[in-house]
């Protein structure tokens, strides 16, 4: 996959937006073409050994890697891997069955600003691990481990699609609230070379449980 250029800005705050903005190119090749939503969630597979964080919490029993993410009720589940910029690129996982942590934003083991995990919905024809991210609604639990071993489990409380040129700033901040942000792409189709690419990005926030 290739690097995604961007555009610098003066400003943190503003920079780290931009890269979010961009980044929708990177996770815009779809699978159901942009027809209707997105298939049943087919079963969550094992990446590897031990207990998932939902099972330690009393949730389902999926096993994953060690730094994780998972949304038991669309059976969505994948190992984290940091990204971050270089050389004025946003770099996102190879892997579309891995979701990326924004090294930007907040990491999972303090207890202010936005976490930012990124996930593609497709990687050429191959579903990625925020296939069905879209289906998400308010109320549903995403659970979160660290690569420390933190644990967390958080509640959606919004769902919104954002042209990829207007991506709120404020859900990339490293102060203010606590709050998780997943990204991926969605909304129309368009082609660039040869490949199909959304016109936006579907922002889940969650707050942690306390």
């Amino acid at each position: 996959m290739r690097p995604v250029k961007r555009r610098v800005r003066a400003t943190i705050a503003v920079s780290i937006g931009v890269a979010l903005l961009v980044l929708a190119v990177s996770l815009s090749y779809d699978a159901y073409g942009g027809h209707g939503t997105p298939p049943r969630p087919a079963p969550m597979t094992s990446a590897s050994a031990g207990q998932s964080l939902a099972a330690s919490l009393g949730g389902p029993e999926p096993r994953l890697a060690d730094a994780t993410v998972e949304i038991p009720s669309l059976r969505i589940g994948a190992p984290l891997e940091p990204i971050g910029d270089v050389n004025g690129n946003v770099s996102v996982p190879g892997d579309a069955k891995v979701v990326g942590i924004y090294d930007g934003g907040s990491s999972l083991d303090i207890d202010t600003g936005t976490t930012v995990l990124v996930g593609h919905v497709t990687n050429g024809w191959i579903r990625g691990a925020f296939f069905t991210l879209a289906t998400v609604t308010p109320g549903m639990t995403v659970y979160t481990r660290s690569a420390q071993g933190l644990q967390e489990r958080w509640t959606v409380i919004s769902v919104n699609a954002y042209p990829r040129d207007a991506l709120p700033q404020s859900f990339f901040t490293v102060s203010g609230p606590r709050r998780l942000a997943l990204v991926t792409c969605g909304g129309s189709i368009s082609y660039h070379a040869g490949a199909r690419s959304y016109a936006d990005n579907i922002v889940v926030l969650a707050t942690p449980v306390r």
